[in-house]
């Protein structure tokens, strides 16, 4: 577990909001040792809640989330009556003395979560200045609100409820793998089943090309399949003779994504296309319209980019991460390109991605031809870090077509040592004319400059047009009329833009699965439809593959008829065939609950509940035996290098990624500040016994057998001090358990305490135990406890270093009917996307007669005092302080994941419309054998006949008169 500081903030603000103002205090105090992992460090510490340690940098810095009525103008933002203290270099404890900033840098943001806004201040809360250091004591804010036309916006336009093209119609599917022009032939057609005695003139082909759902909101990805522009040779007497074919660019799954690093479609090696010969006359590709003015600037060569990269491995086990070729054994790899009537005069852009991991600093030479271009080097990883990544740059000058790059990793005598290649890319002029193969270019230089430019396309009688593909959905092409051996064609420049040529020689064939009709289907038109055919907010959604969808529709039919929710269970294909062409995508799911939030019919009739029923993994491709990729999760990866991509303790997964509706969320970036929109939460079953068996301890979660006393019960457990740890684990649960039970809070509530270091450490074959605490723990379980919450030290196989609650303890649990919520703010207890390690966590919950009814979980490490925060935050909104209005235990979680980014670690693992089971109505004790309570002396004596009077009250104090009912009394000693 990793370990966060805090600090102590006051804030005051001015009841305009012309301007806003605040007042920070900060008290320091002594460094503490605090650890991260298995990692001990000293740092200094102030009190409070929202302190922020960089643990790749070694730096502390003041990061506070507030509400706030609007958007705030990040420009505004002004620091004023700043109190320093001079600090010791002693004092910084082990922070780096090289990283400590100059200047505070102040920045603040905002962010919309449903309805509300939030704004984050942050700072650095310690300084140098010149060769001294010194801290912050206090300061003054001030900042204002933005107001300009876009800043309120909350999410994308409306986009009003519609009609998907598969509503209605016949359509075929087929699908390409690379990028190109394709011919469809009669024969074709007739395989994918399509009525080829249907006048060509109307058919069409849908489909968005390979690319990835963009994840950031704002990035323009169609709502529905996209119409491409197409040719049809032969369409004009409106019969498709055995002579006639469809020409089209189709998108493959070979594309470079800058917001995911790499050229491969992560989730998907087919771009799906659909045909349907229905309705109104198709769109046609048009010839392009040329500029009128004169060419400033002929082209006869062009940029050419060629690449290799294949996704064998993911090193740290991380979806959005994978690595081609192993260099180990193996050490000197070559890997051979072709790059047709290349322009020698111009050298080849050279670009190598690798990763490597070993124990000291090992190197990978990059040759061309077996010529020494240089080399790359790789850092051994941090001791949480998987892997070190490795970067070349470089030109060399190519003889001829035929390019041999050689690779050469030297492990400097370490034979553990591993290398990984991610890609290798060429950049490359090459000269406009034909070669009887179709090939793509673009001019770069154009991005930069003015004017007209001209390209002349030499040897071009192979070439009958040339296709603008910019935009892929609406090419535009120049015809090479009479197949001239040369011809040329206009643009204006100012941007790059995509160009293929068309050599009839060299036309790709699509391919097709065995299932090629396409049921119809509307979901964007329907989802909103009740059983009457009327329109009707949803308040829930589960969304399964196909397989588990029977089980979902009973979990919806328990939430219909009990919860009084409308609940629509989605099948995984659906949205993808509607939302991201047919491709397995996680956009795609983001996109759909965004389609559905946007198109309430109010602010506060919008989606509350997301379930994604269904395990995840980090292989999205079923590349790895027994793989869980049932429901896709995101995995967070940042292509600018500011997280380390390797590192276990600072990557994550997310499924709030689902929730993040807004137009600036969606990459959840270290910098980026989020709120979800709605309470997400995961069922991670993996069949249908297993998920009937989970919805079967809903069933008697809710059912009139689960009543009873243990509703009042709250067990805390804490990890003991070895040494390594934190010295509040008992205190940090003892101010947490005093907050709950406190008159103004839940006095209601019985706290049961299970303190390791109250117990007797034992020596055993295995390590240290505490076996007493062990039995303490299954008792508490099985006797019955609303909330098991738990803080300290943990891992995928259990609770704490002495194994106080294990894998083999959450199969052989024995609760019926009394299922806890589990709180573990600890490390990685239910990593749940890893199928080669099932956890302990996963176990709770999979436990059919016993363990878990739902779990706050940790999916990867985290800080310590951002536990002992989280903690805190989370029993305000779970508990409802100051309210009587429970929300579900994953509405209590997404509230509380707003105030912190480090909160992201945190996955609730259940049925997100599910609330904590607390014993309603309210019981109050008046009077002991007939003797107000204020005024009764009575000692009670063991075996003593006690007659106990009171009354039942609604959550505003009124007596329910006709209540009828038992109760359990619990009498402490």
């Amino acid at each position: 577990m990793k370990t966060r500081l805090l600090f102590f903030v006051l804030f005051t603000s001015l009841l305009s909001f012309a301007q806003q103002r605040g007042d920070v205090v900060l008290t320091w105090t002594d460094n503490v040792k605090t650890s991260v992992g298995e990692v001990s460090v000293t740092l200094p510490q102030f009190q409070g809640e929202y302190m922020n340690y960089n643990p790749d940098r070694r730096t502390l810095a003041f990061s506070y989330t507030f509400q706030v009525p609007s958007p705030v103008s990040e420009s505004s933002l002004q620091i004023s009556n700043i109190i320093y203290e001079s600090v010791t270099q002693q004092q910084l404890g082990e922070l780096s003395v090289a990283s400590v900033p100059t200047a505070l840098n102040a920045g603040i943001r905002s962010f919309k979560a449903r309805s509300d806004w939030y704004g984050v201040l942050s700072l650095n809360a310690i300084i140098k200045e010149g060769n001294t250091f010194k801290r912050i004591k206090s300061f003054s804010y001030t900042y204002s609100p933005d107001n300009s036309p876009l800043a309120g916006r909350s999410a994308n336009a409306a986009n009003l409820v519609s009609n998907s093209v598969l509503n209605s119609g016949e359509w075929h599917r087929f699908y390409v793998e690379k990028s190109g022009v394709y011919k469809i032939t009669r024969s074709f057609l007739q395989q994918l089943g399509v009525n080829v005695n249907s006048d060509p003139r109307n058919m069409k082909i849908f489909g968005n090309g390979g690319r990835m759902v963009p994840l950031l909101n704002s990035t323009e990805y169609p709502l529905d399949l996209a119409e491409n522009a197409i040719t049809i040779i032969g369409e004009e007497d409106g019969t498709f003779n055995n002579s006639d074919y469809i020409l089209f660019y189709a998108e493959g799954v070979d594309n470079w994504s800058r917001e995911n690093g790499t050229h491969n479609n992560l989730y998907s090696n087919r771009s799906y296309y659909y045909i349907t010969s229905q309705g109104g006359a198709g769109k046609r590709i048009g010839v392009m319209m040329q500029p009128s003015a004169p060419a400033t600037r002929s082209v006869s060569s062009v940029d050419s980019y060629n690449f290799y990269e294949k996704d064998l491995v993911s090193v740290a086990r991380l979806g959005r991460k994978w690595h081609g070729e192993q260099f180990n054994v193996n050490n000197e790899q070559n890997f051979a390109f072709t790059l047709p009537d290349i322009d020698a005069s111009v050298p080849v852009n050279v670009r190598v991605s690798a990763a490597a991991s070993s124990t000291i600093s090992t190197t990978m030479a990059v040759q061309a031809n077996s010529n020494a271009l240089g080399s790359m080097s790789f850092a051994p990883p941090q001791q949480y870090s998987a892997a070190s990544d490795g970067l070349y740059q470089g030109t060399f000058n190519a003889t001829g077509e035929n390019v041999s790059i050689t690779l050469t990793y030297n492990n400097n005598g370490v034979p553990s040592s591993n290398a990984w290649l991610d890609f290798i890319i060429l950049e490359s002029k090459r000269r406009l004319r034909g070669n009887g193969k179709q090939f793509r270019f673009q001019f770069n230089e154009a991005a930069s400059d003015i004017g007209v430019a001209e390209f002349q396309v030499a040897n071009a009688a192979g070439i009958s047009e040339v296709w603008d593909i910019t935009n892929i959905y609406d090419v535009a092409k120049f015809v090479n009329a009479g197949n001239q051996g040369a011809f040329s064609f206009k643009a204006s420049m100012g941007e790059v833009r995509n160009y293929i040529t068309v050599s009839p020689s060299d036309y790709y064939t699509p391919l097709k699965e065995s299932k090629t009709r396409v049921a119809n289907q509307n979901l964007k038109g329907t989802v909103f439809n009740n059983s009457q055919g009327q329109f009707q907010d949803v308040d829930y959604i589960i969304i399964t593959p196909e397989f588990l969808a029977s089980s979902a529709e009973k979990l919806a039919n328990i939430h219909r008829n009990q919860s009084q929710l409308n609940v629509k269970v989605v099948k995984l294909e659906n949205i993808y065939q509607e939302f991201s062409s047919g491709k397995q995508d996680i956009g795609a799911i983001r996109n759909f609950v965004k389609y559905v939030y946007n198109n309430a019919s109010s602010e506060s009739k919008r989606i509350k509940y997301l379930n994604l029923f269904g395990d995840a993994s980090f292989d999205f491709k079923d590349r790895i035996p027994n793989n869980t990729n049932i429901v896709p999760i995101l995995h967070a990866y940042d292509p600018s290098g500011q997280i380390p991509n390797y590192d276990t303790t600072r990557t994550f997964v997310s499924d709030d990624f689902f929730g993040l509706l807004d137009p600036q969320e969606g990459r959840m970036l270290a910098n980026e500040s989020e709120g979800a929109d709605v309470a997400v939460g995961r069922m991670v079953v993996n069949t249908v016994q297993q998920a009937d068996e989970m919805i079967n301890k809903v069933v008697e979660y809710l059912d009139a057998e689960s009543y009873g006393r243990w509703r009042n019960e709250y067990t805390i457990i804490t990890d003991d001090l070895d040494g390594n740890g934190s010295t509040e684990f008992v205190p940090e649960m003892e101010r947490l358990a005093a907050t709950l039970i406190s008159p103004q809070n839940r006095p209601f509530i019985n706290i049961r305490k299970i303190h390791s270091d109250a117990y007797v450490q034992q020596a055993s074959a295995g390590g240290q135990r505490y076996p007493e605490a062990k039995e303490d723990i299954i008792r508490s379980i099985n006797y019955g406890t609303l909330v098991v919450n738990y803080l300290g030290h943990g891992g995928e196989d259990g609770l704490a270093g002495e194994r106080i609650f294990e894998k083999s303890d959450a199969q052989n649990l024995n609760n019926r009917f009394k299922y806890p919520l589990f709180i573990t703010a600890t490390c990685e207890l239910t990593k749940f996307d890893n199928p080669y390690r099932p956890t302990a966590g996963e176990f709770l919950y999979w436990n059919k007669g016993g363990g878990a009814i739902a779990m706050i979980t940790t999916t990867r490490s985290i800080f310590i005092s951002d536990a002992f925060t989280f903690n805190r935050l989370l029993s305000e909104k779970l508990y409802a302080f100051g309210g009587n209005e429970y929300p579900t235990m994953a509405e209590a979680l997404r509230q509380t994941k707003i105030l912190g980014n480090s909160y992201r670690v945190i996955a609730f693992v259940g049925d997100p419309a599910l609330k904590l089971a607390v014993p309603k109505p309210r019981v109050v004790l008046t009077e002991i054998n007939g003797v107000p309570l204020a005024q009764s002396t009575d000692v009670l004596k063991s075996l003593s006949y006690v007659k106990l009077g009171g009354r039942v009250e609604d959550e505003a104090g009124n007596v329910l008169n006709s209540y009828n009912g038992e109760v359990a009394v619990t009498v402490f000693d």
